[in-house]
């Protein structure tokens, strides 16, 4: 039940995610935007009093259905060769047991939307094409890996289609040329 708790806390957020990369209107800038709003919130979820909000909200769902009470887990002692005679850690509370456990799930889940997302250099890619479709502004830094787009026609192309038009999408711009 505390791992469940747990997982939802921090799916819910990632939830919010999805729906936001699942709009009919999302842009690529619009997605590492909203990836980024998405990991200061799962970030924000790394804190001593979240994972204590957590297990107090958990212990209280335990009393309610008379269920039976976190517990330790059994302590297991390492081999000595592995260590000697140095005494193994312990821990002595479940809140210090369990913390760890989910500061672990928030770091990856915050980790695998830095690798997908801000680390992808497809997707910053497709983002910096975005821009030259939404701004108008063409950048030839950006164009030079596509040689059978000429950029000065483009310049001149994306001069006459913003001249009455405002842009907000790709998709309203591909609406506005069909």
């Amino acid at each position: 039940l505390l791992a469940f708790n747990m997982a939802l806390k921090v799916f819910g957020i990632l939830e919010v995610l999805n729906r936001s990369l699942q709009s009919r209107y999302q842009t690529v800038s619009g997605m590492l935007a909203a990836e980024a709003d998405c990991t200061c919130n799962l970030l924000a979820l790394r804190d001593d009093q979240v994972f204590d909000e957590i297990l107090s909200a958990t212990n209280v769902i335990i009393t309610d259905l008379d269920m039976i009470e976190i517990e330790l887990p059994r302590q297991r002692r390492p081999p000595k060769r592995l260590t000697s005679d140095a005494p193994a850690h312990q821990y002595t509370t479940v809140s210090d047991y369990y913390r760890p456990v989910f500061f672990s799930l928030v770091d990856t889940a915050v980790q695998q939307l830095k690798e997908r997302f801000s680390d992808s250099p497809g997707l910053n890619k497709y983002r910096a094409l975005e821009d030259v479709l939404l701004s108008g502004t063409v950048d030839e830094n950006v164009l030079a890996a596509y040689s059978e787009i000429n950029t000065e026609d483009l310049h001149l192309q994306m001069q006459l289609f913003r001249r009455k038009r405002t842009v907000k999408s790709v998709g309203e711009a591909a609406d506005i040329l069909r």
